[in-house]
């Protein structure tokens, strides 16, 4: 790891935005950031081995602290750096693709200020045509599949906010801990960061008043292993909070009844190794693998997988 930057300064709110090759956004994405508000803001690029120039393009912003890594080391590790860097009393997450609008950001310190036991809030995102994007996400039951609320319903119950725009009281931060880089290469870490801090005793919030445009760059790799990643941090998801009966009675038969019902082969192939990740996954986690039915839940996730490869390829 490099660290390139002017000497640190005290800011009320530090910005951190994780690139890899984010060459064709991060140039709007910084001067939005300076022309949308006046307030003092410290912004940390945290770039994950970019090879199209994005580095180069962030240097020409003298104001711009960076930190460079060689190799791309996946979103959680990008954040943890730039939250260990960071000297606001806010720490706030951006996506590289993001375009801020006029005062995006007063309306989420005053949410901060005035709800002391709010301790993540999340924006409003736009697509670029102007639709809503985010409005807040909640969890699908029993998948745990994480969907977007794309209206301003005060009556939603949200689960979670995007990590594309995600702001931290830096006690929360200190009380919590840094995102899981396990969720690797990406997908579900802010799921995860979200119920962390809700089991700590902090409120997370969505903020209609605060509004970013998103354009979502598309450097994600086939559809397969885009299936395998979402899964495979999905079912990590699982593990992790949910308990484990809940987990035996409810989540496995309804998996083992959409793996019956799919007949999309890479689907079926994605999903079976992704539940060998799951085996891998539950050994490593302490409340998965010291549980009396670990071995039960193995078992189970091994069924799924001969399940989907059956699927995947009937007998004639």
């Amino acid at each position: 790891m490099q660290s390139d930057y002017a000497a640190p300064f005290t800011a009320s709110t530090s910005l951190i935005i994780p690139t890899w090759n984010g060459a064709a956004f991060i140039g709007p994405c910084l001067r939005s950031l300076h022309a949308c508000t006046q307030l003092p803001i410290e912004i940390i690029v945290v770039d994950n081995g970019s090879q199209d120039g994005t580095v180069e393009l962030v240097r020409t912003h003298s104001t711009v602290r960076l930190i460079t890594n060689a190799r791309n080391l996946g979103f959680a590790h990008a954040v943890n750096l730039g939250l260990h860097a960071a000297t606001g009393q806010v720490l706030l997450l951006l996506n590289q693709d993001i375009v801020a609008q006029p005062n995006w950001l007063e309306p989420i310190l005053q949410r901060l200020q005035q709800e002391p036991d709010v301790g993540i809030v999340g924006s409003k995102l736009l697509y670029a045509d102007g639709r809503v994007q985010h409005a807040g996400g909640h969890l699908l039951t029993p998948s745990c599949e994480g969907v977007h609320y794309a209206d301003d319903n005060p009556a939603n119950t949200i689960d979670f906010v995007t990590g594309a725009a995600f702001a931290i009281r830096r006690a929360c931060w200190q009380a919590i801990g840094n995102f899981d880089e396990d969720f690797y290469p990406a997908y579900f870490e802010d799921v995860d960061y979200c119920l962390r801090a809700k089991a700590s005793g902090w409120r997370v919030v969505y903020e209609p008043r605060s509004v970013l445009t998103h354009h979502e760059s598309q450097s994600r790799g086939s559809d397969y292993a885009l299936a395998v990643n979402y899964h495979a941090q999905r079912l990590r998801l699982v593990l992790k909070h949910q308990p484990m009966r809940w987990i035996l009675d409810v989540f496995i038969p309804n998996e083992r009844k959409r793996t019956h019902e799919n007949a999309a082969p890479l689907w079926l192939h994605a999903m079976a190794h992704v539940y060998l990740q799951a085996v891998r996954h539950a050994w490593a986690l302490p409340n998965i693998a010291q549980h009396p039915s670990a071995a039960e839940l193995v078992g189970e996730l091994f069924e799924l997988r001969r399940l989907a490869l059956r699927q995947a390829t009937p007998d004639p």
